[in-house]
């Protein structure tokens, strides 16, 4: 049975020609179907073109697999898209395009009548319902738009073409088409409306927070997300499952001696969804929270570190609390009343998150957690609230010497009519596939003919960057003369971020700007010697290698006389730590050869000395191929785990993830020491000392940072110290 719609507004679609899809369902509707069910995807690509048949290309084939996963039979179910027609260049379909589509999917719901219809991906939601950010949104039922003249509620879902490239997702993707059964066997599932207490007494604040047994979850409201310039809204407590309490927190509100009583002791244990904002928040009101055993967002970097961990999309994946909050903008509008009962929610979606999370955590998870991560929060909310200062007139003579320079480069680029800041033009002019940096630099090493040309156009693109970011771009956000960065738990394998601004990546040269608070102080830098050749020859057990660093000896000229044998010429050492680096990463010849201009051939005899010097990098791959086979995660000695990786990311995330958590434990370290820690980047920490007595102050943080690690089989790391009267201006010494 085959039914094509009468109204097609082909003529006047960019589609036209382009063999028209109709949609699949089962060939007795109504008797062999599973459920009266209707998926509605975005565009065919180019195989359904051929098949005449929605989703049997590569998303497809994930899209069966989510399918199989849920208890549901592809072929015993009703699938369609918004367009009928490929677009050319497997692009999305534009909203002119759905537009003159819509009347011949409003034909198929009509003549189907389904009783459920799933939106897969973010263009189906917005042309469905009018709502839009799918990822926020996924799992949530809304009801069909008037324009499609039907009643039925739609369940927005992510698009199986999403999760093929972001395979992390599969399995909340799974859980939400689950949904579809439940659907029709219970309905849509009413949650129980949970009890709040909104601006409670004092004695209703006491006898609450009085009842917590175990965990108490907490969470704030604010009307921005910098705590030293904007205000906090409300803050509630939840220590049940289905009731909260929330209140204001103004400076002089009667309740807030019994909040910061509460917050302050010791003895009771909270939880909170990334309590790194909200003690920062509190910090700057004179509250120091302790007794922090618990951060959702901590756990989710833990359980599932390459998923987001922003409250959302913890209350979609650990429970059944439906959508609740509105964006930011409509946030601001909202009434007292209101403002808390969301508060109420955020701190009850905590709870239940906690809940869930702690049944995952592995101990060793939950014991990195409590001891290590935890208890960095507080010192990296020292660190934004204390900030560093800046030396505004070194910075206005950094920006004053590169400007001429970068309008002298323009002008050179004026004969070629072209500028050096347009990707498109140099693309056009140069005829390249594209402009980006790293093809720059590829044709470079490949001696091509223009590579002058190219390399001022590298040159132009690094003063722009140095200018509108480290040095305009900083002093914008300058407050009382400092810049208070944010540190974050934001990678994958656990080293800490730095934004808004990000100081990981500011260049040596520019570096003078930042100083101690007067001239009485200075800076010490604190950088580990080859940490993360260290930590792979730990990890990988290369013994040989850890006896050569031991001994003070060179590994990589060891090497590279492997590979080059003679005197070094050229960049012979930086060729040879990359392919030992990438060997172990799990790179290609190819790639190698391609970064450093050279054969196959060439780069697979480099790699192939690597494995001959230290045979146990072989090994090692081969373990971690293993793990990921058998247990789909690998695991660093401090028991951070990380899923769902392909090969290359597994390689890789043992050996940066212990260096991550190196790095934070000596932080930790030099805190509780009571040290001025300011900045930490990637495997350097810099602290503020004093002048008068940088002897002794240098030569404890050396022993202080290069104690062993019983993690680690009882290893210490050697570091290099410097100090200066900048982060700039550091030379090394000797205590």
């Amino acid at each position: 049975m085959e039914m094509l719609p009468t109204k097609l507004n082909c003529e006047q679609c960019p589609l036209q020609g382009l063999p028209y899809v109709p949609w699949q369902y089962p060939p007795e509707y109504g008797m062999e179907i599973q459920w009266p069910v209707l998926f509605v995807g975005q565009a065919p690509g180019g195989t359904e073109g051929i098949t005449k048949v929605p989703f049997t290309g590569s998303a497809g084939k994930m899209f069966w697999r989510l399918l199989k996963e849920a208890g549901l039979n592809k072929k015993q179910l009703c699938i369609t898209n918004l367009v009928s027609c490929p677009p050319p260049g497997d692009r999305l379909p534009t909203k002119f395009e759905i537009d003159l589509c819509s009347s011949r999917l409003k034909e198929e719901i009509l003549f189907l009548r389904p009783e459920l219809i799933i939106a897969l991906g973010g263009q189906a939601l917005e042309a469905l319902t009018g709502e839009k950010g799918v990822q926020k949104l996924r799992g949530t039922y809304f009801p069909l738009a008037t324009q499609w003249e039907f009643s039925c509620p739609v369940l927005t879902c992510l698009h199986p073409s999403f999760v093929m490239r972001q395979r992390q997702f599969i399995p909340g993707a799974i859980k939400d088409l689950t949904q579809v059964q439940t659907f029709f066997l219970q309905g849509i599932v009413e949650e129980e409306k949970p009890h709040f207490i909104l601006e409670p007494s004092i004695s209703e604040l006491q006898d609450y927070l009085s009842r917590s047994q175990e965990y108490t979850a907490f969470d704030l409201e604010t009307t921005g997300l910098n705590p030293r310039k904007d205000k906090t809204l409300g803050i509630s407590f939840c220590n049940s499952p289905m009731s909260a309490i929330g209140c204001s927190l103004s400076e002089n509100d009667p309740r807030r001696e019994v909040i910061a009583t509460f917050l302050q002791d010791k003895k009771t244990l909270k939880c909170a969804q990334n309590g790194l904002f909200d003690l920062a928040f509190l910090s700057q009101r004179g509250i120091e929270v302790e007794g922090l055993s618990f951060d959702t967002h901590v756990a989710e970097k833990l359980l599932a570190s390459d998923l987001p961990a922003d409250l959302q999309t913890l209350r979609h994946k650990y429970t059944n609390i439906g959508v609740y909050k509105p964006s930011y903008k409509v946030m601001q509008t909202l009434g007292q009343d209101k403002t808390l009962s969301i508060c109420c929610m955020d701190s009850l979606t905590t709870w239940r998150t906690m809940q869930e999370q702690k049944k995952e955590l592995t101990l060793k998870e939950e014991n990195l957690m409590k001891t290590l991560l935890l208890p960095l929060i507080p010192c990296l909310n020292y660190m934004e609230r204390r900030g560093v200062l800046v030396d505004t007139d070194t910075l206005a003579g950094l920006y004053g010497q590169m400007y001429p320079l970068k309008v002298l480069l323009e002008k050179e680029f004026e004969p070629l009519g072209i500028n050096p800041g347009s990707p498109p033009q140099i693309c056009k002019y140069f005829n390249l596939a594209n402009s980006e940096s790293k093809t720059l630099v590829y044709n470079i090493r490949r001696h091509h003919p223009e590579s002058l040309w190219f390399q001022k156009i590298l040159d132009f693109r690094g003063y722009q960057k140095a200018m509108g970011t480290y040095l305009k771009g900083l002093y914008n956000r300058l407050e009382e003369g400092r810049v208070h960065t944010k540190f974050k738990f934001g990678t994958c394998t656990g080293r800490l971020t730095s934004e808004d601004p990000n100081l990981q990546n500011v260049p040596k040269s520019l570096r003078s700007i930042y100083i101690p608070d007067s001239s009485e102080y200075l800076f010490l830098s604190l950088d580990f010697k080859q940490l993360e050749l260290r930590v792979l020859a730990l990890v990988a057990g290369i013994t040989s290698l850890l006896n050569a660093l031991s001994s003070g000896r060179d590994p990589h000229e060891e090497l590279r006389k492997v590979i080059y044998g003679g005197e070094e010429t050229g960049n012979q050492r930086s060729i040879t730590k990359a392919t030992l680096f990438g060997t172990a990463y799990g790179r290609s010849p190819r790639s190698i050869g391609l970064q450093f201009g050279i054969s196959d051939a060439e780069a697979k005899r480099w790699q192939v000395a690597c494995i001959y010097k230290y045979p146990e990098v072989g090994q090692y791959r081969d373990k971690i191929q293993k793990d990921l086979e058998t247990k789909g995660f690998v695991e660093t000695p401090f028991g951070r785990r990380r899923y769902n990786l392909n090969t290359r990311q597994g390689y890789n995330a043992p050996i940066q993830g212990t260096a991550g958590d190196i790095n934070n434990k000596t932080l930790l370290k030099l805190y509780k020491k009571g040290f001025d820690v300011r900045l930490t980047i990637h495997d350097e920490n810099v602290i503020q000392i004093t002048k008068n007595h940088w002897k002794e102050e240098v030569s404890e943080a050396i022993k202080l940072v290069e104690a062993p690690f019983d993690e680690l089989d009882n290893y210490s790391f050697p570091v290099k110290a410097s100090i200066g009267p900048n982060w700039g201006e550091l030379k090394e010494v000797k205590v």
